[in-house]
């Protein structure tokens, strides 16, 4: 975590350990290191990256321990960090989570079609969202997607196509999908200042457009970490 002087700015931090190393006092030495580093008093909210770990005895013990940490004001709110919706089934009726992180962008819409966007906001759940680019995939070149892509050559076709008949750039069309479907807060990465730019130069479209038919529910597109990329 980088020392910076941040003013009023909501700071959210990832946490994650090894099994061994859950405990009470390994998670207060995170959080503390965490307000020590970032100059702040209070972090907005602490996701762990690994729901599990806030189930059974020892995770019990955890959460509530997180809680006291609401309570004394070091932390606003408990989240988690998933990969797929899937992992929303290990706490949604065990735990009362204050938000959820997860992936989701115009390949990848399993967070709506199972159903979870309408549960989630049911609990009030905040919603923050990642991925909306797909690490980047979504705005390149044809001439700059790597050979890994060549068997979604059809998926990646059809956006290109969907994008120009619908006369909208990449960014805003990814960023209209998901706003469109009242996510609370998108995570984003940037390479370059330009890239920033980019993202924030962006326009609310006017027309009601249609992005069912580019999900694609194959995890070897959606799920980066399965990409065999040189």
């Amino acid at each position: 975590m980088g020392r910076q002087n941040i003013r009023n700015i909501k700071v959210i931090t990832k946490i994650i350990f090894k099994k061994k190393k859950i405990s009470e006092k390994y998670v207060e030495k995170l959080i503390n290191k965490s307000l020590k580093n970032l100059k702040v008093k209070t972090l907005y909210a602490l996701l762990f990256h690994n729901p599990k770990q806030l189930i059974g005895t020892k995770g019990k013990k955890i959460f509530s321990f997180l809680r006291k940490q609401k309570r004394i004001g070091k932390i606003k709110k408990i989240g988690v960090s998933l990969n797929s919706p899937d992992e929303i089934n290990i706490f949604y009726k065990k735990l009362p989570i204050d938000i959820v992180q997860l992936p989701l962008n115009v390949f990848d819409q399993r967070l709506i079609h199972l159903g979870w966007l309408d549960k989630l906001r049911k609990k009030n759940i905040e919603i923050h969202v990642r991925s909306v680019f797909l690490q980047g995939l979504l705005l390149m070149k044809k001439s700059k997607i790597p050979n890994y892509f060549k068997k979604f050559e059809q998926n990646l076709k059809e956006w290109n196509t969907w994008a120009l008949k619908n006369k909208i750039n990449k960014i805003d069309a990814c960023l209209n999908f998901v706003l469109n479907n009242k996510i609370d807060k998108i995570v984003v990465g940037i390479d370059e200042k330009k890239h920033l730019k980019k993202i924030l130069s962006f326009k609310k479209s006017v027309k009601d457009l249609n992005y069912s038919k580019l999900t694609c529910n194959d995890l070897k597109l959606i799920y980066p970490k399965l990409w065999k990329v040189k």
